[in-house]
């Protein structure tokens, strides 16, 4: 077969073009294997995203049927959930508690104290009213009630003194310690204190409600008065406070968001009312801070970071330390992501495609405000 019978090219121009073809074969096979595990990747994490978005969330699980879940349980169930459907569907779940499904059970309230109140017949009456034969006890019917009681106790302190009788070389007088008080010649108690500040911080009441329920108690007591008490308590729980904030900033992963706060208090160098409010949620640490600003200083004070004059960034995290922020994309996580030892894990949801989000349940929609609380249980 001569040169011309293979299109002019010749033996080696189509041994080469062989050997090419195969080459490129073989590289393009390489980058379909490639793509095809990129589509696997990006494939599963849709469907945790998915079941994220849109999967389940109820914790409670049906009791299984007796003798076996098959077609016949299925309709049974069918058939309950249909009855509650107005327009008949067999598939529409009714409202309320399942059948079958697991519940709480009667609480058990047998550790609060308790109190026996015996209600008996009178004397008179257990006898029979013709023969004047008397009643036998054969038993007793019992039941329980809860009683909500709120007693203020005023608590009168005396310390008696002893002067001393004889000529020895010892003390003149004795007298017992002073009480201790947390709040130095303060009226109220410790216990006190501890209720006030859980009815204002952990409860949420205002205080002028706090003295309304404190007026129905029998203690009239002003909302200055509070206030003052507010003030005093301030520090107490300031130690505490600085170990929380410490464990909190050491943490290996921090979930990390702010948002505007009203702050109606007049501050030398600030304009504007509008302060911001950060939270930094640690693995069992809850760390709020009120900042005058959205700056980077707020986060390189919480998590420790030395910075020079002009609160230049170091190039990486003193000690080799690593943690790990999971935040939104504004551009102070973005500058504190480019310290060595510092990797950013950015929140989806908050960015999320507007169809996505529309497509959400209407509670599982949420607003940047609503995401700040989000990792502390809101």
């Amino acid at each position: 077969m001569g040169g011309s019978d293979l299109g002019g090219g010749g033996v080696e121009f189509w041994r080469a073009q062989a050997q090419r073809l195969t080459a490129d074969n073989v590289a393009l096979r390489a980058r379909v294997a490639e793509l095809e595990g990129q589509v696997d990747a990006l494939a599963e994490k849709v469907s945790v995203l998915a079941r994220m978005a849109f999967g389940t969330s109820s914790e409670k699980a049906a009791r299984p049927v007796a003798g076996g879940a098959g077609a016949t349980g299925e309709a049974g169930e069918a058939g309950e959930a249909g009855g509650d459907d107005p327009g008949g569907g067999p598939n529409r779940r009714g409202r309320g508690q399942r059948r079958g499904s697991r519940g709480h059970g009667r609480r058990d309230y047998s550790h609060l104290p308790t109190r026996e109140e015996i209600h008996d017949v009178a004397e008179a009456e257990r006898v029979c009213p013709r023969c004047g034969a008397g009643y036998a006890r054969f038993g007793e019917e019992c039941c329980e009630q809860i009683d909500w009681q709120v007693r203020l106790t005023r608590i009168v302190h005396r310390r008696p003194s002893y002067r001393r009788t004889c000529r020895c070389p010892v003390r003149g007088v004795l007298v017992a310690p002073p009480v201790p008080k947390a709040i130095g010649k303060g009226r109220f108690t410790t216990g006190f204190l501890a209720r006030l500040l859980c009815e204002k911080f952990v409860l949420g009441r205002p205080v002028h409600r706090i003295v309304a329920a404190l007026a129905h108690d029998g203690l009239d007591v002003a909302e200055g008065t509070l206030a003052g008490v507010f003030a005093a308590c301030a520090d107490l729980p300031a130690p505490l406070a600085a170990l929380i904030t410490e464990r909190n900033a050491a943490a290996a992963h921090l979930h990390i968001d702010e948002t505007s706060w009203k702050v109606y208090a007049a501050v030398e160098g600030k304009d504007s009312h509008r302060w911001w409010c950060w939270v930094f949620v640690g693995p069992d640490t809850t760390v709020f801070t009120i900042a005058p600003s959205r700056s980077l200083k707020v986060m390189t004070e919480q998590l420790g970071i030395d910075t020079d004059e002009d609160d230049k960034l170091p190039a990486a995290l003193p000690g080799g330390r690593q943690v790990l922020l999971s935040s939104d994309f504004y551009a102070v996580y973005q500058a504190l992501g480019r310290l060595d030892g510092i990797d950013n894990l950015w929140c989806w949801a908050q960015y999320a495609e507007p169809g996505i989000m529309r497509n959400l349940p209407v509670g599982r929609r949420c607003s940047p405000r609503r995401l700040l609380f989000r990792a502390v249980g809101c």
